[in-house]
């Protein structure tokens, strides 16, 4: 849904690539593809069909995270975190820091990355923002 969304948007004018673009979750993923501006909806949606067809097989639970970051790692090219850079528009995911766990109650922070200093910190990032507890882990 949020991709079709996006690329309509993109393909009526509304995002263009001075538009600055946030995501959280699987909006996360969106804007991290749609403001690379590379990627087809095909290739995307291509990605989302095989991590369907990967569950159904073989289930969800904890084997999910493996899966998404595979297809992210295989889709995004090398050159993602510099490409995301130099937009005009930025580009950012939405997140929530974990200040304090283990002693006394937690501390959540809500945050949005916009540098990534390599492509396996974008593709961490995205993860992060899409964490489904007991299903990623």
């Amino acid at each position: 849904y949020l991709l079709g969304v996006a690329s309509a948007l993109q393909r009526l004018g509304y995002i263009r690539s001075e538009t600055p673009l946030t995501g959280a979750s699987g909006g996360a993923i969106v804007a991290g593809v749609i403001g690379l501006g590379t990627l087809t909806t095909d290739e995307v949606l291509a990605a989302a069909v095989r991590i369907n067809a990967d569950c159904r097989q073989n289930g969800t639970r904890f084997r999910l995270r493996a899966l998404v970051e595979r297809e992210l790692q295989a889709l995004l090219p090398d050159d993602a975190p510099e490409a995301l850079a130099n937009r005009a528009g930025s580009v950012g995911i939405g997140l929530m820091q974990v200040l304090a766990w283990d002693e006394g109650p937690k501390v959540l922070r809500p945050m949005i990355a916009k540098d990534f200093s390599s492509l396996d910190d974008l593709v961490e990032c995205m993860l992060a923002s899409c964490n489904l507890p007991f299903w990623f882990d």
